[in-house]
């Protein structure tokens, strides 16, 4: 999956424009075209760019919060936590059939879905699971800056 690909899951509205996208590496960058013809005449090959919009790594789209931020208003794929639920999601745990507030119809299982608060604030990435208590796999939260931090 590529970053295009990730967009088409939550819209298809087009969030990046593909004259704006950037590859560089494993990693996707969206830069005002002036920035990118910059880049062209540069002696040395540009190690970033623009906004970071995430990295591919085996195969799979790992986004980054500020491709979440755009995606969460041009999205129905999103459901919306209480306080307690929110806290939790953010801490590292699964989201709970009892801390959804909204949540849209017709998910299927395996669909991601985007995780906010109360304050349309977005949390971060959820797969769509609905089994017998939890109701959304945690795949990525704002939590995981700290925890990584901590664990060096």
């Amino acid at each position: 999956m590529n970053v295009v690909q990730f967009i088409h899951c939550f819209t298809d509205e087009e969030v990046v424009s593909t004259k704006d996208l950037i590859l560089i590496s494993d990693s996707a960058y969206t830069a005002h075209p002036s920035l990118t013809s910059a880049i062209d005449g540069a002696k040395r090959r540009a190690f970033c760019i623009g906004t970071f919009l995430g990295k591919t790594a085996h195969g799979k789209f790992f986004p980054s919060f500020q491709l979440l931020d755009v995606l969460l208003p041009k999205t129905e794929k999103k459901i919306t936590l209480n306080n307690k639920a929110s806290w939790l999601f953010v801490c590292g745990r699964d989201v709970l059939k009892q801390g959804i507030l909204t949540a849209p119809e017709g998910l299927k299982i395996g669909d991601m879905v985007l995780l906010q608060n109360e304050n349309k604030e977005c949390l971060g990435l959820g797969e769509w699971r609905e089994e017998k208590k939890m109701a959304v796999k945690r795949l990525l939260d704002r939590g995981d800056f700290l925890r990584r931090e901590r664990r060096q």
